[in-house]
């Protein structure tokens, strides 16, 4: 791509100029080039709320500033930039050239097991390339009557399972809200997500389904489990009959994947390849790959990504993450609470419209049962309840 028509589309937008800035390297601009990119970028810093530039204004700064010897050459390249770009376009071109670019160095460099500090630096900087590819726009919709009346009417919103949460949350959820599901190691949280799952999919709606935890065969195997209401071992013994049943109750309605560990601009991808989808699981939060240096940090920003992605692709979000340690000296609770939650007490619940726990202790194994709270709804009632898990059919009724 010429550097031209990346200043001519930084003059005309503010929104291509964020966009890219990070990634044009001045030095790969023609010499011409090389004398307006810091000057469109000086005009932005002095003015945060400049939407373009004054493409005269800035040719009188250039003048003023360039040896009047190069000003034919200099002033006569910048008249003869594009007058009509496309900033979002040019953009997205740029910003896929350097990833593709990118790409092909990391896999390089990985052949010849290069220094590992440089490969840390080119695997963040191919992170930041795909996050700045996507999620960049804003979904604004605005209310109406109608569309409120339709959006929030009970036939409209997305039934969940078990059955007992859609009288806590007055009928369903939502298109857009974003469900939080957590638990301790081996309390039945993922369970949870896979049994709500297989209930939407019976519904006949679509789900998008993306684990980066066990092996994606492992989780197919218990949703068709699920959806034959037999346990593995039966399965097994007639395949061809299960996989007809089970596609007959609606597992046809699943996309599964795996990811390895899965970041936001791929979700979002395949997510565009299921446009029907209504819901889109994460199983688990904690393992996506972000930014954020910390646990706390990386929990919150892929907390707001997938916030933001499920608004944008009118969906309903399903994300399941950790409870954090208990104090040994006395048991966990079954209830759980936000404060549970592991390494975000704010960014992460703040981001969540609903917020499921799953708690269990050795009684309540026994008896095949688990303790259900919902720290955080907006509206309903009747916070704590039990359910009962069957789980070798990882149901949950």
């Amino acid at each position: 791509m010429i550097d031209a028509t990346i200043l001519a589309a930084c003059l005309q937008s503010r929104e291509a100029y964020e966009r890219i800035a990070a990634f044009v390297d001045p030095a790969e601009f023609s010499p011409q080039g090389a004398v307006w990119w810091p000057l469109i970028a000086d005009w932005y810093k002095r003015d945060p709320n400049a939407k373009s530039v004054d493409v005269q204004m800035l040719r009188d700064r250039g003048k003023r500033q360039v040896d009047p010897k190069h000003h034919k050459t200099v002033i006569g390249w910048y008249d003869d930039l594009p007058s009509e770009v496309s900033g979002v376009n040019v953009a997205d071109e740029l910003l896929t050239l350097r990833r593709q670019q990118r790409g092909l160095e990391l896999a390089g460099a990985l052949q010849s097991e290069g220094d590992a500090a440089k490969l840390d630096d080119m695997l963040q900087d191919y992170r930041d390339l795909l996050l700045a590819s996507d999620l960049r726009k804003s979904e604004v919709r605005k209310a109406t009557w109608d569309n409120t009346f339709h959006v929030l009417a009970d036939a409209n919103k997305v039934k969940l399972y078990p059955r007992v949460l859609n009288s806590r949350l007055n009928g369903g959820a939502v298109l857009g809200d974003l469900l939080v599901i957590f638990g301790r190691p081996n309390a039945g949280k993922s369970a949870f997500a896979l049994n709500l799952a297989c209930g939407v999919a019976r519904d006949g709606q679509e789900v998008v389904y993306i684990t980066n935890e066990e092996a994606v065969e492992k989780t197919w195997m218990r949703m068709a489990c699920n959806f034959c209401n037999k346990p593995e071992s039966r399965i097994k013994e007639v395949p061809d009959k299960a996989r007809e049943f089970a596609d007959s109750k609606g597992m046809r309605n699943i996309h599964a994947y795996h990811m390895t560990p899965g970041s936001l601009p791929e979700i979002e991808q395949i997510l565009n390849e299921h446009p029907k989808a209504v819901m889109l699981v994460v199983d688990q939060l904690r393992h996506l790959d972000g930014k954020g240096k910390s646990m706390n940090s990386k929990l919150e920003e892929n907390a707001t990504g997938l916030r933001n992605l499920v608004g944008k692709k009118q969906l309903v979000g399903v994300v399941v993450t950790q409870a954090g340690q208990h104090d040994p000296s006395s048991p966990p609770p079954l209830y759980l609470d936000m404060s549970d939650i592991d390494n975000s007490r704010t960014g992460l619940p703040g981001a969540a419209d609903v917020i499921i726990g799953v708690g269990v202790d050795d009684k309540m194994k026994q008896h095949g049962t688990r303790a259900i709270s919902l720290p955080k709804i907006k509206g309903g009632s009747d916070r704590n309840f039990t359910v009962q898990f069957y789980e070798e059919t990882s149901r949950i009724v």
